[in-house]
C-alpha cells in the first residue's frame, strides 16, 4: 500500500488529528465475491493466524478496504472455512471523525467490547453466516447518537459475500453516503461468538494484534483500538459495471440493479431487451444504481431474462462487463402473507407491536435486503386489516409479497410500538402466489420469583476441580467460565445437594420474578468450558406456575459432558453372523454386532443407556417385536431358527437414552434353504 506522513499536524477544536494512514487502492467496483480481487491491492490490516482462541473460525487475518464514487468495500479473511463452521459473528467498528470525545463507548450487540484511546465507532457492520445461503440478510448496519447515547439499526448492508475454503473470505460494501461521506476513516474487524455478552475472539488491525481472547473466557471486555487508517481514493474508473439483479415489482414494472451507479445512458428504453416477447417502453431512475422498466404486461411465473445493450455506461464511461449484462426475473405474482403475533397468555406488550421486514414499501413488496430502510409496519387487533378476532391478543397484519420462485430468504421481526425491537430475523420464502401465516408467540416472563434446583452427575469423569460451575443465559446465571463466578455447585449436601458424596453436585438458583421462562445452560469443571461443545447448550424451562421459592422446581440430574433422554442416531452397522461356538455362544444361535451410539440426531453427545433387540419374520415388520435389551454392542438370539426352512427371523436394533429412542436399524436376517437332490 502507498503510506503518506503528513508534514503537519492540525490541532482544531474538535480534537481531530491526523495520523498516518492508506490510501484505498483500485478506485473502481470490486466483484462481491468473498475474494480480495486485484483492486484492493495489499492489505490494509493483518492478523497471525492460530490465535482464534482455540477455534479457527474466530482467527481473522487480513483486512482489505477500497472504494469506488458510491461505495466502501470491505473484504477480510479467516483462518477456517465459515460455510461449513459457521456459528461465527463477525463486525467491522468504523470511526468517521477521529474525534475521540464522540462516538460510542458500548457495543451495539452489547457484547463486551469497547473502543479505546483515540477513536471510538460511529457506525458498526454486523454480520453471521449461518443459515445459507449467506446475503445481505444476514447483515446489519447500525449508526450510533452521541446525543440519545444509543445506538440504531439501520437496515442491512448494500452488499455481501462469502467464499468458501481453508482460508475463507467476506466482502461487504455500504454506500459512502451512509456514512457521511468522509475522505478518511479509520476501521477494525473482529470475531465473536453468539452469547450477548461474547467478546471479541481476534481482531484484524494495523497495528496487529492489538486484542486476542483467551481461551474459555468469553467475558473479559475486549479493548480495540480501531486504529487502521484508510484514505477514500479519487482515481480513475475503469472498472465495467455489472447487472446484479432484476426483480418484477408489478405486473408492468421491472427494477434492474447495477454494481454501480449509471450515467444516463442506464434512462434510454431502447438500451434493454427481454425474452419472450416483453417490451420496453420507458426506463426511469429509482437510484443511482438502479432502473425502473416499465413493460407490456408479464405472466405470471414466466422466467424472463432482461438483457441490457453495451451502450449503457456508469459514470466514468466504462461500457457493460459483457459477462454479467444480463439478469432473469420471474413473471409478476403475489402472495398475502400474514404477520401475527400471538400474545394470549402474558400481554407482555398490552399496548400492541409493530413489524418490519425484507421487502420494500411499494404497495406490492419486493424483496429488499434494506428492509425497506426499517420501515415499520402497525399490527392489529380490532378486526380490520386480517384480525380475526377483535380484543383476543393476536395481533395481524397482512401484506402482498411479490413472488420471487424461491430466489431470496426474507426474513422479518417485531418491535414494541415505540420501535423498541424485542425479537425476530425469522426467515421464510415466497415461492409461488400460495397465501401464508407467519406467527410469532412472545417470550413468557416470570409471573414470580422460581427457585430451579440444578444437578449433575459427574460419576463418568476422572477428576471434578474445583470449582464446578453453572452458566447460562437468564440472570443470575452469567456466561462467565471463571474461577470466580458464584455460581458454584456441591456435594456435600448443601444448597439443595439431597446427599453428600454421592457424585451428585448440585446448586440451587433463584430466578427472580419477570425472568425470561427458557434457560440455556452448561455446566463448567474447574470453571472451563468442557461440560459441551461450544455453543451446544441444556435448556431448562421455568415453570412458575407450579413452583415458587419456597417450592423449588427440581430438575432431573444431568450427566456432564453428554445430553441424557434426547433421541439418539440410529445404529447404522448392525451385523448378524452365525454362530461359531466361541465363548459368547454355542454353534447354531445368531449374533448380532454393533457400534456405539454416541451422538443425537443434532450431532450432539448423547448417552446412551441401553439399546432395544426387536425380531419378526418379514424384513418390513423387523422392528415391530421387542425380544430383548441390553447394555453391551453384541446380542445372542439363541431362540433362533437356524435350518428352518419354513421361518426367517429378521432383526433391528435401536439405541435408548432413557425414554427416548431411536429409529430402528436396518434389518438384518437369516433364511434357509433346502437343498434337493440332483438326478
Amino acid at each position: 500500500m502507498k503510506r503518506i506522513i503528513l508534514s503537519m499536524v492540525m490541532l482544531v477544536a474538535c480534537s481531530l488529528v491526523w495520523t498516518s494512514g492508506a490510501w484505498s487502492e483500485g478506485f473502481g467496483s470490486p466483484i462481491m465475491d468473498g475474494i480480495p480481487d486485484a483492486i484492493y491491492g495489499t492489505f490494509e490490516a493483518a492478523d497471525p493466524d492460530t490465535d482464534g482462541a482455540g477455534n479457527d473460525n474466530m482467527d481473522l487475518l487480513n483486512l482489505y478496504v477500497c472504494n469506488d464514487g458510491s461505495y466502501w468495500y470491505f473484504c477480510f479473511t479467516i483462518d477456517d472455512d465459515i460455510a461449513t463452521t459457521n456459528w461465527g459473528k463477525y463486525v467491522i467498528y468504523l470511526d468517521t471523525n477521529g474525534d475521540s470525545s464522540l462516538g460510542a463507548t458500548s457495543d451495539a450487540w452489547t457484547r463486551s467490547v469497547r473502543g479505546i484511546a483515540t477513536h471510538l465507532p460511529e457506525y458498526g457492520l454486523y454480520s453471521w453466516v449461518d443459515s445459507p445461503p449467506y446475503g445481505t440478510d444476514h447483515t446489519q448496519f447500525w449508526g450510533y447518537s452521541d446525543s440519545a447515547g444509543s445506538w440504531a439499526m439501520f437496515n442491512g448492508l448494500d452488499g455481501a459475500a462469502l467464499s468458501a475454503g481453508d482460508t475463507s473470505g467476506l466482502e461487504w460494501k455500504i454506500a459512502r453516503s451512509r456514512i457521511g461521506n468522509p475522505d478518511s476513516l479509520w476501521c477494525e474487524v473482529w470475531s465473536t461468538g453468539g452469547g450477548s455478552s461474547d467478546n471479541a475472539r481476534d481482531t484484524s488491525n494495523d497495528p496487529s494484534d492489538d486484542w486476542n481472547g483467551v481461551a474459555g473466557d468469553w467475558a473479559d471486555t475486549a479493548k480495540i483500538a480501531l486504529s487502521t487508517l484508510v484514505h477514500r481514493s479519487v482515481g480513475a474508473d475503469t472498472t465495467k459495471p455489472r447487472v446484479e439483479g432484476a426483480v418484477a415489482t408489478d405486473w408492468t414494472h421491472v427494477s434492474v440493479t447495477f454494481s454501480e451507479a449509471m450515467d444516463t445512458s442506464a434512462y434510454n428504453p431502447a438500451n434493454y431487451s427481454i425474452t419472450d416477447g416483453l417490451v420496453v417502453s420507458a426506463a426511469e431512475s429509482l437510484a443511482t444504481d438502479q432502473v425502473l422498466l416499465t413493460t407490456s404486461s408479464q405472466t405470471y411465473g414466466v422466467s424472463y431474462t432482461v438483457t441490457v445493450s453495451s451502450n449503457v455506461k456508469d459514470l466514468g464511461g466504462n461500457g457493460m462487463d459483457p459477462t454479467a449484462d444480463d439478469a432473469s426475473f420471474i413473471g409478476f405474482g403475489i402472495a398475502q402473507v400474514s404477520f401475527c403475533v400471538i400474545d394470549t397468555m402474558d400481554t407482555l406488550y398490552a399496548p400492541g407491536y409493530k413489524f418490519k421486514g425484507s421487502w420494500d414499501t411499494n404497495t406490492y413488496h419486493a424483496y429488499d435486503p434494506s428492509w425497506g430502510m426499517g420501515f415499520l409496519y402497525d399490527m392489529y387487533d380490532d378486526g380490520s386489516n386480517g384480525d380475526e378476532t377483535p380484543g383476543d391478543h393476536i395481533w395481524t397484519h397482512i401484506l402482498d409479497l411479490v413472488t420471487d420462485n424461491g430466489a431470496n430468504t426474507w426474513q422479518w421481526g417485531v418491535t414494541d410500538t415505540g420501535g423498541i425491537w424485542i425479537d425476530g430475523n425469522w426467515q421464510f420464502q415466497v415461492t409461488d402466489t400460495t397465501d401464508q401465516k407467519l406467527t410469532y408467540t412472545p417470550i413468557e416472563l416470570t409471573e414470580q420469583a422460581v427457585a430451579v434446583v440444578f444437578s449433575v452427575d459427574m460419576s463418568m469423569v476422572d477428576t471434578v476441580k474445583s470449582p464446578l460451575i453453572i452458566v447460562g443465559s437468564v440472570s443470575p446465571l452469567t456466561w462467565d467460565f471463571l474461577p470466580t463466578n458464584p455460581d458454584t455447585l456441591n456435594d456435600e449436601g448443601l444448597n439443595g445437594d439431597a446427599t453428600a458424596g454421592d457424585s451428585i453436585w448440585t446448586i440451587t438458583v433463584t430466578f427472580p420474578l419477570g425472568s425470561n421462562k427458557w434457560v440455556d445452560y452448561k455446566y463448567g469443571n474447574g470453571a472451563e468450558d468442557n461440560d459441551l461443545p461450544p455453543f451446544v447448550n441444556r435448556v431448562h424451562i421455568v415453570d412458575d406456575d407450579n413452583y415458587s421459592v419456597g417450592n423449588p422446581q427440581v430438575r432431573p440430574a444431568d450427566l456432564f459432558g453428554y445430553f441424557l433422554d434426547v433421541i439418539p442416531k440410529a445404529v447404522d452397522d448392525l451385523s448378524a453372523t452365525l454362530s461359531d461356538g466361541s465363548s459368547k455362544s454355542s454353534s447354531g444361535d445368531i449374533s448380532l454386532e454393533w457400534s456405539a451410539v454416541t451422538l443425537n440426531l443434532n450431532d450432539h453427545p448423547v448417552w446412551v443407556d441401553r439399546y432395544r433387540i426387536y425380531r419378526d419374520t418379514t424384513a418390513q415388520d423387523a422392528g415391530s417385536t421387542l425380544i430383548d435389551s441390553t447394555e453391551d454392542l453384541f446380542y445372542l438370539d439363541t431362540t433362533g431358527v437356524v435350518g428352518d426352512t419354513g421361518t426367517h427371523y429378521y432383526y433391528s436394533v435401536t439405541a435408548v437414552s432413557v425414554t427416548k429412542e431411536s429409529d430402528d436399524s436396518d434389518p438384518v436376517g437369516e433364511f434357509d434353504r433346502a437343498l434337493m437332490n440332483a438326478k
